[in-house]
């Protein structure tokens, strides 16, 4: 019975992991120009895709969200608070090995202050926060530079867990199924 169902759930498991198309990548840069100094700062991002023409690439039309530098560029939506949130990825595209391309801008407007975000990877990350009433604006810049370092990593997906627990439960069942040996000494 047990043999049963560990077979049914590593077939189920490997049904699942077979349909899921949708991928999520954790991603960082490190090693900016910042206010004219070189800054070991790390921005992280984050985004999901699907591959809906199986071409291996991740282009804009297949972005399900995109995150980067704890700010979400997509979806778009207006947070708590906020009258105005607009956003736009004018350019995305990753491909398993290669680098990360990416143009996106975000611009929230409130009644205690406003801010835009851009961020186009190879050039640079800003933001700017300025108050409705007419205050100076305050920005920040990261530039890319040849010592821009980037990494990219695959979040395993949940199918890849359910796979994990059905070997290790295999393994207890196989386990306790086999015989123990005990020696017998005869004085």
């Amino acid at each position: 019975m047990l043999k049963k169902l560990l077979c049914s759930t590593a077939m189920m498991a490997c049904a699942m992991s077979a349909h899921a198309e949708v991928k999520v990548f954790d991603f960082s840069y490190q090693n900016f120009m910042k206010d004219f100094l070189n800054v070991p700062d790390i921005l992280k991002g984050r985004f999901s895709a699907e591959d809906k023409n199986g071409d291996g690439v991740y282009g804009a039309s297949e972005l399900l969200t995109f995150k980067f530098a704890d700010i979400d560029f997509a979806p778009c939506v207006n947070a708590a608070g906020v009258s105005t949130t607009t956003c736009s990825i004018d350019k995305f595209s990753y491909q398993a090995g290669g680098p990360l391309n990416f143009s996106a801008i975000k611009s929230v407007h409130s009644d205690l202050g406003n801010a835009y975000y851009a961020a186009r990877s190879g050039d640079s990350y800003g933001t700017t926060f300025w108050s409705p009433d007419g205050g100076a604006p305050y920005d920040t810049v990261y530039v890319w530079t040849d010592a821009t370092q980037f990494s990219i990593t695959a979040v395993p997906e949940p199918q890849t867990y359910l796979m994990f627990g059905a070997g290790l439960l295999a393994l207890v069942g196989a386990a306790r199924r086999r015989p123990t040996c005990s020696a017998k000494f005869a004085d």
